[in-house]
């Protein structure tokens, strides 16, 4: 594997990294995804990856830490949320409010649309729509983005830590 131009390496790794602590360069962070695939594959030794790199093992084994760090908090990230505790924390706002439409619910939350606002919130099916002659039916959303979900139930007068998960 060669490493990128722009990575000048010094005896510690690369000049960029050690001027920049708390930061990985491209080249190196993709070195450290390397060596975590290679190490994760099994079959090889630590001395054998750093040896394929042309690493230190010390410096080869840090960046595929770093790597794994990286990956395990992956998993905890959150871009979508289910939407049967949006769409029941609305259904009691309305309990409460009687006033409170869909439509109104849409203007409060700065949708351009009813419509948008109601597929959204999955009380309507999503447009259909036709792709190399071959027709997809809409279908009703099972989950909203993070961000929708916040905007709603700010919308609807909830804090969005009062919800779980968002």
């Amino acid at each position: 594997m060669s490493r990128s131009s722009n990575c000048e390496q010094t005896p510690n790794g690369c000049k960029w990294c050690a001027e920049h602590p708390f930061d990985v360069c491209r080249a190196c962070a993709r070195l450290g995804r390397s060596a975590a695939r290679l190490l994760d594959a099994g079959g090889l030794s630590a001395a054998q990856v750093a040896d394929m790199l042309e690493l230190d093992i010390a410096r080869m084994q840090r960046l595929a830490h770093e790597e794994r760090q990286v990956r395990d908090l992956e998993r905890y990230k959150r871009d979508r949320i289910p939407l049967a505790p949006i769409q029941a924390l609305f259904a009691r706002r309305q309990e409460e409010d009687p006033s409170l439409s869909k439509t109104r619910a849409a203007e409060l939350a700065e949708y351009n649309s009813r419509v948008e606002f109601l597929r959204t919130m999955g009380f309507v099916r999503t447009a259909s729509f036709v792709r190399k002659g071959k027709r997809y039916p809409g279908k009703h959303r099972t989950e909203i983005s993070v961000e929708a979900a916040g905007r709603i139930v700010r919308a609807i007068g909830y804090a969005p830590r009062e919800v779980q998960d968002l």
